[in-house]
């Protein structure tokens, strides 16, 4: 197998990443359906969703083969999942910030019922998102994080 310059080492690379990328929302599509406001309409047979996550595990598996027979480094992951979780959750309660009052005002009049159902909403949403981040904490119970009471040990 032919050597790869450094350069050209960065750019399969890059492209091989991002081929893994488009298979990994090529997934997300596929199992919108537990998402609460889907974008995409679920309108594959099941047999069709085996069929897909199978070529997409071949397709995986080719994309590994021919990084071995290039040797390029596949690498572990660049950014930390704990990192990358706690700024989607800080994304999310930056956005509830636009449920108060004064957002609503650029959208017309809204009635204090309005405003004290969506205050209550956000409040909800923010107790969750702050559960969820709890799980990320290195010394967390996840029982009491979860707000179950902690199992018993057999």
């Amino acid at each position: 197998m032919p050597r790869l310059s450094a350069n050209h080492q960065r750019h399969v690379s890059g492209t091989f990443r991002y081929l893994d990328q488009v298979l990994d929302e090529a997934e997300r599509i596929m199992s919108s359906s537990r998402c609460a406001f889907p974008r995409y309409v679920a309108d594959l047979a099941p047999g069709q969703v085996t069929e897909l996550v199978e070529r997409f595990a071949e397709f995986r598996d080719a994309l590994a083969k021919w990084a071995s027979a290039l040797e390029i480094a596949a690498g572990g992951g660049e950014i930390s999942a704990r990192q990358a979780l706690r700024v989607h959750f800080v994304a999310a309660e930056v956005t509830l910030e636009e449920l108060n009052a004064a957002s609503l005002r650029g959208y017309g009049a809204a009635s204090g019922a309005v405003v004290e159902t969506l205050t209550v909403a956000a409040t909800e949403l923010r107790r969750l998102l702050g559960r969820m981040n709890a799980v990320l904490d290195d010394d967390v119970d996840l029982a009491a994080a979860s707000g179950q009471e902690p199992r018993e040990e057999e």
